[in-house]
């Protein structure tokens, strides 16, 4: 096992007069992927907050202090591992150190449990090599309310690469860049500075209006404290992907992956989306997509486990595309 410091041991060394280095380790659960966790976080190459080089994660962050820049880096294989964090911040405190790490804790999955839902997969012919070929995949989570409602809003009926490039582009108009040496990224943009946009501004970055009056208005909804994580987190998941559905411009598809990708909730799965047909059909060897009744039984057969197929099948495109190694079903 690779030694693994407490992640309370800090060490801090200053960078000139304008960025502070603090490193630490944790333990990483087993087994864990973070090369995969981190793919199935970006989704495509080139998200510009959640960056992948040189076997690092690399993500700009909004401190009381100051942005910041954080590297992880995987020490170890995946049966027994740690992650080495590198942050550079312009001041170094207790406070930074502690909202950092529960910020990777969470992005990264690395307290979530998926041992006993992945043997689900076992009796799903198809499923069950793809399941394999991702062991140690944890589903990764955005940080906050915000970031989750802008990473998938922007998504609704458009591909992939299409979403990617208006949320890109959401982010070098809100966001920051933060950068030290050769090492950059963006800082993902705060709620207010979208709330206080003009639709105009918004507009600019490519949506449609009914997306930028969502994002806006939603924007609002957070910075004024009508919608907040902590109340929606205490809700049950038909709870929550109620509500959600109640909000302005949120339908069943983004209820359903906002509660999956922000609040962690794995027995929610965002049926009828006709990509993830197309790529289960492709997963099965057939031609032709997954129809409704095929795609609801096999929700129904996975159970509380129904939201790893989500994360297994961008997994399965994310193969296709080069991105983790070849999957063979």
């Amino acid at each position: 096992m690779a030694r693994c410091e407490s992640a309370t041991a800090l060490a801090f060394a200053r960078r000139g007069q304008v960025m502070e280095e603090g490193r630490w380790t944790f333990e990483l659960p087993r087994p864990y992927s973070l090369a995969i966790t981190v793919q199935l976080l970006r989704r495509t190459p080139n998200n510009l907050v959640n960056r992948w080089e040189a076997g690092k994660y690399i993500r700009g962050v909004r401190t009381p202090h100051g942005n910041c820049l954080v590297t992880v880096r995987q020490c170890g294989s995946i049966e027994a591992s740690c992650a080495e964090v590198t942050i550079y911040a312009p001041s170094m405190s207790e406070p930074v150190h502690d909202g950092v790490a529960a910020m990777l804790r969470r992005v990264l999955g690395v307290d979530v449990e998926v041992a006993e839902l992945s043997t689900r997969f076992d009796v799903e012919p198809g499923l069950q090599s793809i399941a394999q070929h991702l062991r140690g995949m944890r589903p990764p989570r955005f940080p906050d309310l915000f970031e989750t409602i802008a990473s998938v809003v922007p998504f609704q009926q458009l591909s992939l690469e299409s979403g990617a490039a208006l949320l890109n582009r959401l982010v070098q108009t809100f966001g920051e860049p933060v950068e030290h040496n050769a090492l950059h990224a963006w800082v993902f943009p705060s709620a207010a500075s979208v709330a206080g946009a003009t639709l105009a501004d918004v507009l600019s970055c490519g949506f449609s209006t009914a997306k930028a009056d969502v994002l806006k208005n939603l924007a609002m909804m957070i910075t004024h404290g009508e919608l907040t994580e902590g109340r929606l987190a205490e809700l049950p998941t038909a709870a929550l992907l109620r509500t959600l559905d109640d909000l302005p411009g949120v339908g069943p598809w983004t209820a359903a992956v906002i509660a999956l990708r922000g609040f962690g909730r794995l027995d929610a799965f965002p049926q009828g989306d006709a990509g993830i047909r197309r790529y289960l059909g492709q997963v099965f060897g057939r031609a032709e997509p997954l129809s409704d009744d095929e795609e609801r039984g096999l929700v129904e057969r996975l159970g509380p486990a129904r939201g790893l197929l989500y994360f297994y099948v961008l997994g399965w495109r994310l193969a296709q595309r080069g991105l983790i190694g070849e999957i063979v079903p």
